[in-house]
């Protein structure tokens, strides 16, 4: 869930999170998230900054995002490309660590588990609307 209800026990470390992103995960998105040639991860320019300096708007973590235990939950499914599922929970809490932090989310030195993850406020969270059917509870 978006407020990291239903996240699995584990944690890790910002650090941990860059040596997986190293060799899992920089074949597609660039050394530092940065470059590609896939979708690019890391930014620093809100999309309205982006907007106004007459930019093509780049859709990064910082600024598309709505919810830090969605991206897990994401990269827990569908990363990486090549190998889906492969990564451990841990591995997972750290790389998305790594990804937050690159994005200016969290600190170098974070420990990140359930708990962190559900406390990061993403920059983008206000763009997004909540659905208000909740189709599982709908029979």
């Amino acid at each position: 869930m978006p407020d990291g209800t239903g996240l699995p026990p584990g944690r890790g470390t910002v650090a941990k999170g860059a040596a997986t992103y190293s060799t899992k995960c920089a074949a597609c998105h660039g050394r530092t998230g940065s470059e590609g040639p896939f979708e690019t991860l890391v930014g620093t320019k809100s999309l309205a900054e982006e907007i106004n300096a007459h930019e093509k708007p780049k859709r990064t973590i910082g600024n598309m995002w709505f919810s830090a235990p969605v991206l897990f939950d994401y990269v827990r499914r569908a990363m990486p490309f090549n190998d889906p599922g492969s990564l451990t929970t841990d591995e997972l809490y750290s790389l998305t660590g790594w990804l937050l932090y690159r994005n200016g989310l969290l600190k170098e030195n974070q420990t990140v588990d359930a708990k962190t993850l559900s406390n990061v406020k993403m920059p983008a969270s206000h763009i997004f609307v909540e659905d208000p059917r909740r189709p599982w509870l709908v029979r």
